[in-house]
């Protein structure tokens, strides 16, 4: 008898090899295809490995592709089974690896898109989620 080839799994007594299905693996010589662990991925049915998902995307178990981090989210590292939120004071767009800072004068709460200007006679400082109004006698 001989072993299915690597991406391909022969349940017992069948006497045929299948094709993993996406979001699968297989070793040679395989009774079945394991799902691929959370981070990554098997965007191909056949596949032998399971591939890790790239800076801004994440994958949950068994998944045949990445998804992008939402707007407000990250994913700084290969192989992310979720995306992190951003911290106040910063924000990301979708796909991000990591976030970025407001500039001073502009404030964001955590998990933002976008930072927002204070208008005037408010400020914000560096990390900021919300601006502040000045105090009697100073200006912004």
């Amino acid at each position: 008898c001989s072993g299915c080839t690597p991406g391909r799994f022969a349940a017992a007594h069948s006497g045929k090899c299948r094709v993993c299905s996406r979001g699968r693996a297989s070793i040679a010589g395989s009774e079945d295809c394991m799902p691929c662990h959370a981070g990554r991925f098997a965007a191909v049915a056949g596949s032998d490995h399971c591939s890790l998902c790239p800076l801004g995307r994440y994958a949950a178990v068994g998944k045949k592709i990445c998804s992008s981090c939402d707007a407000g989210r990250f994913a700084g590292e290969s192989g992310s089974s979720r995306c992190s939120m951003c911290a106040a004071g910063t924000y990301s767009i979708q796909g991000s690896a990591a976030c970025f800072s407001c500039d001073l004068g502009w404030a964001a709460p955590p998990g933002s898109s976008e930072c927002s200007l204070c208008g005037p006679g408010a400020f914000a400082s560096l990390g900021s989620d919300v601006c502040e109004t000045c105090i009697a006698g100073r200006f912004a």
